[in-house]
């Protein structure tokens, strides 16, 4: 078998999108495998912002039922294994290379026989099928990579229940640059028989494409209710949901409306109230509006959206309205990038712009110049480290310290994090 090393070149080495925009490639994939999705109950979580935490909320609410959950989410913060799970453990690396081998295997003699070439999101989600069939899980919380239609992911048959989260612009390209043409793509998870269920506060547009989708395949959509008694805090979020009081530990006010979702589609499962409240509790999801120091505070975040950004301004200004803030924040080039700088640099005392080594990313030089036409005082710091003792030395103890833009800044974040020699720094 080959080394961890050659099968992650391999499979990041294959297309990041198919030029043709189907679900043969997945299709013919996973008939090859022996279909093993068929023998699997799914949770689909589609939507635009907010899939990862409703995953997270609603695997962690299972597993307390005592149910084996496996969780497939995008994209990983510190490591590829991240993105699949089985009852909180990351598939280990020998059977990731192990079932990599054999999809590779299947899918080369496919392509020998005049089929297309699977991109790397087929190729993963195909491992990721194979290892939730091997663990004998009882249910696969299974978020939608992009969009929902064409997505891998809907390769499923109609699963347990489904949800769709708020919808935003993102991914114009490939969605459309429309809120119509973009809950169009996320609706397309919905099949016959299936209970949808998504929040109560969902763009009025995109609701209406999830209701006549609805009507059109003989779905039932379950709107969350409004809750209560909102109070947020900054490792904390805790409501009223009729007779319920919720409290998770994400913070944003964002994260009501997901965990209003999650608390729908565990009901939707059939579990008791309490084993809900119980799992919540118990949720880890890294990379989110996260706690890592307190003097001065520094807040680790992933935002890189503008519905994600507009999420980020508002806890912002809930948890943390009195605080001078320094930013430190990468972006990746293919993004619509200048509207989530731009949100965030008025807001900024200071501003460090920082870049990733990756071909995708931003220049720090280029994401400073964008920073700079709001926020006078920027810099620029192309390593990681070197922006955040800058960042440090621009901040007060009573200042707060926002990492923030891109998935890639937080994981990397993490990762310095977990180093004796710098966890003392940051």
């Amino acid at each position: 078998m080959r080394s961890y090393d050659e099968i992650m070149e391999q499979l990041h080495g294959r297309p990041r999108y198919s030029k043709k925009k189907d679900l043969d490639r997945i299709t013919n994939l996973m008939a090859a495998l022996g279909n093993v999705q068929k023998n699997l109950h799914f949770v689909h979580v589609a939507g635009t912002n907010g899939k990862g935490s409703v995953s997270a909320l609603t695997a962690s609410a299972l597993q307390q039922a005592g149910f084996r959950v496996g969780l497939f989410t995008s994209p990983y913060l510190k490591e590829f294994e991240e993105r699949i799970r089985v009852n909180g453990q990351l598939i280990p690396k020998e059977d990731l290379c192990r079932l990599a081998e054999q999809v590779f295997a299947v899918q080369q003699r496919l392509e020998d026989s005049g089929g297309d070439a699977a991109n790397e999101f087929e190729i993963t989600t195909a491992i990721g099928m194979l290892w939730f069939y091997e663990q004998g899980c009882d249910y696969v919380v299974l978020e939608v990579g992009l969009g929902g239609r064409l997505d891998a992911t809907n390769v499923i048959d109609p699963p347990a229940c489904c949800c769709v989260t708020s919808i935003g612009l993102d991914h114009i390209l490939q969605l459309g640059d429309t809120i119509e043409q973009v809950a169009g793509e996320k609706a397309g998870i919905i099949k016959p028989g299936s209970k949808v269920v998504t929040p109560y506060n969902q763009d009025p547009i995109a609701l209406r494409v999830l209701e006549e989708r609805c009507k059109q395949v003989g779905a039932e959509l379950v709107q969350t209710c409004t809750p209560s008694n909102v109070a947020l805090k900054p490792e904390e979020t805790a409501y009223r949901y009729g007779d319920l009081s919720v409290s998770i530990p994400l913070a944003g006010g964002h994260q009501v409306a997901n965990s209003t979702i999650a608390l729908e589609l565990c009901r939707c499962l059939g579990l008791e109230d309490e084993i809900i409240l119980s799992g919540f509790a118990k949720v880890f999801w890294p990379g989110r509006l996260q706690v890592l120091s307190k003097s001065p505070w520094m807040v680790l975040d992933c935002a890189h959206n503008p519905p994600g950004v507009a999420a980020l301004e508002d806890a912002l200004d809930t948890l943390y309205p009195d605080k001078p803030l320094t930013v430190v924040m990468a972006m990746m080039q293919d993004k619509d990038y200048a509207p989530c700088v731009h949100a965030i640099a008025k807001r900024a005392a200071h501003f460090v712009a920082t870049t990733l080594d990756m071909p995708r990313a931003l220049s720090s030089e280029d994401l400073a110049r964008t920073a700079a036409e709001i926020c006078q005082d920027t810099s620029a710091r192309a390593d990681v480290l070197q922006a955040i003792h800058l960042a440090q030395e621009k901040t007060s103890e009573d200042g707060l310290i926002l990492i923030c833009g891109s998935v890639y800044l937080a994981g990397e974040i993490l990762r310095i994090a977990d180093t004796p020699s710098y966890s003392d720094k940051i």
